[in-house]
């Protein structure tokens, strides 16, 4: 964090293909879901998530799955951030916003945006499109929201996370 003398502790997260740090206060949660375009890797809060998927059953055996995120609003200090594997025919890169930057050797694009947030009672939110090499049409993105009071050290914690971020047959 700014102006702080202490190191926070750090856990790792491997699988999907990549590793990344991230502050051991906070937690991870992966569900198992899939879409054909795309489908959400891991999610990390500093508060409790839930399943993050509501099943409606129907007469006659029919079922309904509605999914969303896996909080509700963040309070005071919350933070959700979420990484999922992509893949679209008319996805491009160059399309992409944000600033460019290099992410575990791969071209990546970092903007700040709310988009990803909405009804979360977000502050802040930063979004990152890491494009996958090999795969002109797929790409890893990173959404983070961050709440009020004061969203600057999650934000620091979660560009921290970025920078560390390491993928799987990357360009380096």
């Amino acid at each position: 964090m700014a102006g702080s003398t202490e190191a926070v502790p750090l856990a790792t997260f491997a699988s999907h293909g990549f590793s990344f740090r991230y502050p051991a206060s906070w937690r991870t949660r992966t569900f198992g879901l899939s879409s054909s375009f795309s489908s959400p890797l891991v999610y990390l809060s500093n508060e409790p998530m839930h399943h993050p998927c509501v099943h409606h059953h129907f007469g006659h055996g029919e079922t309904s799955v509605r999914c969303s995120r896996p909080l509700d609003r963040l309070g005071p200090g919350g933070v959700l951030v979420s990484w999922t594997e992509n893949g679209s025919p008319t996805w491009k890169f160059a399309d992409a916003k944000g600033r460019p930057l290099m992410v575990g050797g791969d071209p990546a694009k970092l903007g700040t945006s709310l988009e990803g947030c909405p009804g979360l009672g977000a502050a802040r939110g930063l979004d990152l499109v890491v494009k996958r090499t090999g795969a002109e049409s797929n790409w890893y993105e990173l959404r983070a929201c961050m709440a009020g009071p004061d969203p600057a050290p999650n934000e620091e914690a979660v560009r921290a996370l970025i920078t560390s971020t390491r993928l799987v047959g990357s360009a380096r």
